[in-house]
């Protein structure tokens, strides 16, 4: 219930901390891992109770995240003032906890989405081989970018002002361009071996499955700026 930001309240933020203090007396090293998508995180109020604190992505400025509100960067601070996004910003004598973990990149997700992704590491490559395709491959698409014009879960929020944007200026290029609502996977798949450009905006994080979904089928990723981010 704890990592569920909609479900977090006092008492299973007492469980988890009282759970992180039992396991300390039988660990040597205790190692957090905060799945959530954003570079930013809510799990800083027990950051004093580990050793190493991961994420997927982490800023380069660290001094960022003794701030509020530092859960996206690009929304410039926009966001409203909610139980959503109340937390604790991290300690600077905590600072040097954090550091980069793994991500969403070494996950096959291919063949089966979200939980039952898993069953792909287990089973191996194999049978599921990764087929990387070839970027010198004739490629009869400029450009291919599926999604739909998104309304934020709040009215306050901007996720998906960069999506929308996206699809706004598809209306208007020249360039022989495949964008819609979502299809098959298969055929997902196909448009993306051949198109020579994949655009992928952020999402709840800089960090999306399209990004790596372009590498595989040899499309060039087109993507806002990164360089804040380790």
């Amino acid at each position: 219930g704890w990592q569920n930001i909609n479900t977090r309240n006092e008492q299973n933020t007492e469980e988890v901390l009282t759970f992180l203090s039992e396991m300390r007396k039988t660990v040597k090293r205790l190692i957090w891992f905060d799945a959530a998508d954003s570079t930013g995180s809510h799990d800083f109020s027990i950051i004093p109770m580990v050793d190493v604190f991961l994420k997927k992505q982490v800023l380069k400025d660290k001094s960022y995240y003794t701030k509020r509100n530092n859960i996206r960067i690009w929304l410039n601070n926009q966001q409203p003032e909610s139980h959503i996004n109340m937390f604790d910003p991290c300690p600077v004598s905590q600072l040097h906890k954090i550091k980069v973990g793994w991500n969403i990149g070494l996950n096959d997700y291919r063949y089966f989405g979200y939980k039952m992704s898993r069953l792909s590491n287990y089973l191996g490559y194999n049978l599921y081989p990764i087929n990387f395709s070839s970027v010198h491959k004739q490629r009869a698409l400029d450009l291919t970018f599926r999604g739909t014009i998104h309304k934020d879960w709040t009215g306050s929020y901007k996720i998906s002002e960069q999506r929308n944007k996206v699809l706004t200026y598809l209306d208007a290029t020249p360039l022989t361009v495949t964008k819609g609502p979502s299809v098959a996977k298969r055929k997902y798949w196909e448009e993306l071996r051949n198109s020579k450009l994949c655009i992928s905006p952020y999402g709840w994080g800089e960090i999306c499955y399209r990004d790596f979904e372009a590498f595989i089928s040899g499309s060039l990723l087109v993507k806002p700026a990164m360089e804040h981010l380790d």
